[in-house]
């Protein structure tokens, strides 16, 4: 039997209507309830456990719909649509930074419907985080590493509603905590002088949480004591990593401007590696040497 997705549909009547036949048209979606009324959205997902809510967009109000919705029941999913003015690439952007994770383009397609399902259900059904690891690396110093890095870990984890966290491996001359605007009281060097007794519960409270995006966000800092850098060893960096992608979907790797082995060992147990450069002749030749260097690691393609 093909598994059908639950659904809420939030909209005035005339959109709902125009929607409603190609969503029963696709055999993958189960309408449980339908509404115009945003004030009873909430009462109506406590009563009927939709698996997701497709909000027809119409303006700033749907947008903090979305917003309450992934606050208050975030394992629901929100699916958007819209036409006109209201499917511009500005809106779907801000649909997907209220929390919406798919935006379904009007006319509705078959086969889109058909994968947006899919997407739903395989990741709802999925107990495991999506063990995603991205390395950011640039040969010099004032490229953007880190506010690439800073940027990328708030809207991964604002946008999937996922744990996310970005680990300063500038071991030296770290400065994601500023960007985040924290003050970490721990960092990788508390993580490395209390290995033996490491569990998940001690890693977690190394890690500082970031206001911005609270109980999704994390930084794990860069040591506070120069002294302390020394301790950082490359098999700390393959065992730690192992240990984020167990508790984090998202990890996010601002490393240092020196190709040496700790740095090695972070862009070899990344998942993908952000390679930024600047548009000048200096920048070129080191991002082609680092490129040589990359294609000696396991599995760099």
């Amino acid at each position: 039997m093909v598994e059908a997705l639950s659904m809420m549909i939030v909209g005035d009547d005339a959109d709902r209507a125009r929607i409603r036949p190609d969503l029963a048209a696709s055999g993958k979606v189960r309408v449980v309830d339908e509404t115009d009324d945003y004030a009873r959205v909430a009462e109506l997902i406590n009563r009927s456990h939709p698996d997701s809510v497709l909000v027809i967009l119409n303006g700033p109000a749907s947008l903090e719909l979305i917003r309450t919705i992934k606050t208050y029941h975030p394992s629901t999913a929100v699916v958007c649509t819209g036409s006109g003015r209201h499917c511009t690439v500005d809106m779907v952007v801000k649909s997907q930074r209220a929390g919406a994770s798919e935006f379904l383009m009007q006319p509705l397609s078959l086969g889109e419907i058909e994968q947006v399902v899919d997407r739903i259900l395989g990741g709802g059904r999925s107990s495991q985080p999506s063990q995603s690891v991205i390395a950011a690396y640039s040969c010099r110093g004032g490229s953007g590493v880190t506010t690439l890095c800073v940027n990328l870990a708030v809207t991964l984890a604002q946008t999937f509603d996922k744990l996310t966290t970005i680990v300063d491996l500038d071991l030296q001359h770290g400065t994601a905590p500023l960007f985040l605007g924290v003050r970490p009281e721990a960092s990788i060097a508390d993580v490395v002088q209390n290995w033996v007794r490491l569990d998940a519960k001690l890693l977690e409270g190394f890690h500082t949480r970031v206001k911005a995006v609270p109980q999704r966000l994390y930084c794990l800092a860069s040591p506070a004591e120069v002294t302390d850098v020394y301790q950082v060893e490359p098999w700390h960096i393959k065992e730690l990593i192992a240990r984020l992608r167990e508790q984090f979907s998202f990890v996010i790797i601002d490393c240092q401007h020196v190709i040496e082995p700790v740095t090695v060992e972070a862009l070899n147990q990344a998942d993908t590696i952000l390679l930024v450069t600047l548009p000048d002749l200096a920048s070129v030749y080191t991002t082609k040497r680092a490129l040589e260097t990359f294609k000696e690691l396991e599995g760099f393609t």
